[in-house]
This record gives structure tokens, sequence and C-alpha cells, in this order.
């Protein structure tokens, strides 16, 4: 990520060989919640994590919440409540979509 897409402090959209954008197919599906899951699992000292979150907006949809709020209200609601209300997702959730902030990934993967 750091060295592919990341270019004078901003990120570049890289194309893969199969056309597809890296920061929608790679950022957005597997780098952010891998963020998000850490970021969870350090507010709650390792008792929680992404699957506490994900478990809520199943629950959430099953119960028909989905029919009135707008799925991002219903998945940044549940990060918040995994995470204890420690850390702040509905900025994060925003702030690290495709071409958004460059994520704070160096801590947890090396």
């Amino acid at each position: 990520y750091q060295k592919h897409v990341v270019v004078n402090g901003e990120e570049k959209d890289v194309k893969r060989s199969t056309g597809h954008s890296f920061l929608w197919y790679f950022k957005w599906e597997t780098l952010v919640p891998f963020y998000f899951d850490q970021l969870i699992q350090d507010a709650t000292d390792g008792k929680r994590d992404l699957s506490t979150a994900l478990q809520k907006i199943y629950q959430e949809i099953l119960s028909g919440a989905g029919e009135n709020e707008i799925f991002h209200d219903i998945t940044i609601n549940a990060l918040n409540e995994a995470a204890e209300g420690k850390v702040n997702f509905e900025e994060k959730y925003y702030d690290y979509l495709p071409r958004g902030k460059i994520l704070e990934l160096d801590e947890y993967l090396y």
C-alpha cells in the first residue's frame, strides 16, 4: 500500500491487471476492515474485534432496522459499540473511503 499507492503523501489509484481499482477492491474491502479490527482490539484490550461489530450489524438487519436506517449508520453504530465508544468510527468510516486519508497501518503490519 505505502509502496505502490501512496505518492507524495496522497493516494493514487492503481489499476490491477484485471482492470480493478486497487483503492476500491483492496483498500476498502481488505485494508480498512483490517485496520478497524485492530482499532477495536486496541480499544477493548483484545476482548472484542470486528466480528463483534459484524454480529451487531447482522442482528440489526434481521430485526428490520435496515428498512428505516441507512446501512452506513448501522455499520458506524455497530463499530462504535464494539469499540465501547473509545474510537470515533463515524469520522474514520468516511475518512478512509478510497482517496481519503492514508491508513495508519505501520504499527500493525511490521
